[in-house]
């Protein structure tokens, strides 16, 4: 399956595997992204062709999903419904290979903003977070990652008991400016604690 934009062309191989050509790599495929992690505009981009796909790839195995009608007018809405709950979309396409120094295995580590956490206790309690996870097998840092890819589930009334309860935390080193919007810190989530749904 393809979809052609005038920003990214996104494959999705036979394994749910994102490959992805954007202006902004020359080449980009699964487990290989050369966004800036601190150009926010480049991943809100990236992220709306993903949300259209992962959309796409849900209604395959059927499993009725849509997008937020509130994204149109507002980027930070919720991305997507899923059995008509309100839901959001995180895809990770590159592991955390030193989440090792938080006693986390980074063949397992997914992370969530606590920017998004702040704003999902105050306006969305309820939601749903999907991770979409596609990394190769790869070795980086001197720390070898087994390969990763498919979608699992958590509501964020269960993430927000996790991290109530001590889930480790990361923080950026390139991101204490005041004038940066980017997320300061992020939790590091194993998915094995969440249901794989594909």
């Amino acid at each position: 399956m393809t979809q052609t934009s005038a920003k990214n062309v996104v494959r999705i191989n036979e394994n749910k595997q994102l490959l992805v050509e954007s202006p902004h790599t020359k080449s980009q495929v699964v487990g290989r992204s050369n966004l800036d992690a601190n150009n926010r505009q480049a991943w809100y981009e990236f992220g709306a062709d993903l949300e259209y796909q992962f959309v796409d790839l849900l209604s395959r195995q059927g499993i009725p999903a849509e997008i937020n009608p509130q994204k149109h007018g507002n980027k930070y809405a919720p991305d997507i419904f899923v059995h008509g709950v309100m839901s959001d979309l995180k895809t990770q396409q590159n592991p955390f290979f030193t989440a090792g120094k938080k006693l986390c295995d980074p063949s397992w580590t997914v992370t969530f903003n606590r920017k998004d956490y702040v704003r999902y206790k105050n306006n969305y309690p309820y939601l749903n977070i999907y991770f979409w996870v596609a990394w190769e097998e790869q070795e980086r840092f001197g720390v070898q990652v087994s390969e990763r890819t498919g979608v699992w589930l958590i509501s964020f009334r269960q993430l927000r008991s996790a991290i109530e309860h001590g889930l480790p935390e990361h923080f950026y080193e390139t991101r204490k400016s005041p004038d940066d919007r980017n997320a300061k810190s992020s939790f590091l989530l194993d998915l094995r604690y969440m249901r794989k749904i594909l």
